[in-house]
């Protein structure tokens, strides 16, 4: 890859791009280390720290939000230790992002820079930890690169089998489809699905939304066959200002927590449950960049389709909202306190009867009598 004129410009779907991890890194610090003595930011694909607006401003890039997350949090000063590790190939990125980093040497922080590949730093990590009997300790990992080469399966599903480790993977979707018929390409292809064919189907697809469609599946399914036991997947669709699909934000993690707290991010940055963000309807002058009212019926149905003609703990609705859905656990609490109202549902609730509220273990929703018109 040919390296632009650091620092690059930046485009509005990387800003929607960097709030989510923003966001979610917030908790993310907060519930992590109240369990553990240390915990880990790993940047596979870091950047020089830095980005330019089109108006010159300058703004930060992902290592710079992930370092300002932690000395600005509210519990701080509760948090143990967070270990920074950024890596990128590119030895100018590097520098430029060292120069950044030299601001910060007063704070006192473990802030580790590496000027190589990402894969070859990952399994060399892993490699050590596993020759001495070791486990790595919780680690978030995102992986944000250029293109498809450098980012395989194998090398992901390594980071993601590993306790209390999550991914936030950049599948650089525009890229692939550009691509994906050169014969150069073939192996680092492979590489990113981890098989050696299925992916060539695309051809049989004749629509851009259909070999979209295919093709993110297909990775979103590679990913959950290489995850040892039950793992959680949350996508974030990103739109060029060409209005075709650029990239998908993928992330994974083992824990119900952090797939809710990843949604609730995702939430922060389109409020319409939809998870994407596009540069061609984006609107500078926008205070927010959605005001969208959730789609409250469409979350009815879901919960309808899935529980028609059952009696089921309240717990069991929540878990399949945060699991199978879009939607939070509050959008859940709105849709059954309006089902209630309606007579469309009964509940249990050990004794109380305050409705709206649902409190967990203490309460039965009764699908049973739902009438014709849902």
């Amino acid at each position: 890859m040919e390296i632009k004129k650091i620092p690059w410009l930046i485009d509005p779907h990387t800003s929607a791009k960097h709030e989510i991890l923003r966001k979610y890194l917030q908790p993310w610090m907060a519930i992590l280390s109240s369990t553990n003595k240390r915990i880990i930011y790993l940047d596979g694909f870091a950047g020089p720290g830095e980005y330019l607006t089109k108006k010159g401003e300058k703004v930060k890039g992902s290592p710079i939000i992930a370092i300002d997350c932690y000395l600005e949090h509210s519990l701080k000063e509760r948090i143990k230790e967070v270990s920074f590790i950024f890596v990128d190939k590119e030895k100018k990125v590097i520098e430029y992002l060292n120069e950044k980093l030299k601001s910060y040497s007063k704070e006192n922080l473990k802030i580790k820079t590496i000027n190589a590949e990402f894969e070859t730093v990952v399994n060399n990590i892993l490699n050590e930890l596993e020759k001495d009997n070791k486990n790595i300790a919780p680690t978030f990992c995102f992986i944000d690169p250029f293109g498809i080469k450098g980012l395989s399966l194998n090398t992901i599903s390594r980071m993601m089998n590993k306790k209390s480790c999550e991914v936030l993977i950049n599948f650089m979707y525009e890229e692939l489809i550009r691509f994906i018929s050169l014969p150069q390409n073939k192996k680092n292809v492979c590489a990113l699905f981890g098989e050696e064919s299925k992916w060539k189907e695309v051809h049989n697809y004749k629509t851009p939304k259909e070999r979209y469609l295919f093709l993110v599946s297909l990775y979103e399914k590679q990913l959950r066959n290489s995850c040892e036991g039950e793992c959680y997947i949350r996508t974030f669709d990103m739109v060029n200002k060409f209005n075709k699909k650029d990239y998908v934000l993928f992330f994974v993690t083992k824990n119900k927590l952090g797939l809710k707290k990843m949604k609730e991010a995702m939430w922060s940055v389109d409020d319409s449950g939809e998870f994407t963000f596009s540069d061609f309807t984006y609107n500078p002058n926008q205070s927010v960049l959605f005001s969208n009212e959730p789609d409250y019926n469409r979350l009815q149905k879901e919960i309808v389709e899935e529980f028609k003609f059952k009696k089921v703990d309240v717990e069991e609705v929540f878990d399949y909202v945060l699991v199978k859905t879009s939607f939070l656990d509050k959008h859940a609490r709105v849709v059954l306190t309006e089902m209630e109202e309606d007579k469309k549902i009964s509940v249990e609730r050990n004794g109380q009867n305050r409705r709206g509220v649902f409190p967990p273990g203490k309460t039965i929703i009764d699908f049973n009598n739902l009438n014709n018109n849902i």
